[in-house]
């Protein structure tokens, strides 16, 4: 994998599914860095395009942000498992959480 060009690497993870890009951040520094760069926003671009109706990235989150707003199950605070998304606030929260700040209610 390290001897493999980059632009080899980029085309196969082009045709993954975007959460499992986000899984690929989080395996290796060397992958986080050559995901996050602004260079690899095509990537997921790609990615999220291989999933029917997914949403299009608001301008104001990342790819990757956005990715996890929609795909993952966990509270961006207690990492306990949840649906509710507070798409005003660009975050995922339990109810708990939710509750105990009141600036999201």
């Amino acid at each position: 994998l390290p001897e493999m060009p980059l632009d080899i690497l980029l085309e196969i993870f082009g045709q993954l599914d975007p959460l499992d890009l986000v899984r690929l951040t989080r395996t290796t520094k060397i992958l986080r860095r050559v995901l996050l760069e602004r260079s690899a926003v095509g990537v997921w671009k790609q990615a999220r395009g291989n999933l029917i109706n997914f949403p299009k990235c608001p301008k104001d989150m990342s790819e990757q942000a956005f990715v996890c707003l929609i795909l993952e199950s966990h509270c961006q605070r207690c990492l306990s498992r949840t649906s509710h998304r507070c798409y005003e606030f660009r975050l995922r929260l339990c109810t708990k959480c939710i509750k105990e700040d009141s600036e999201y209610v």
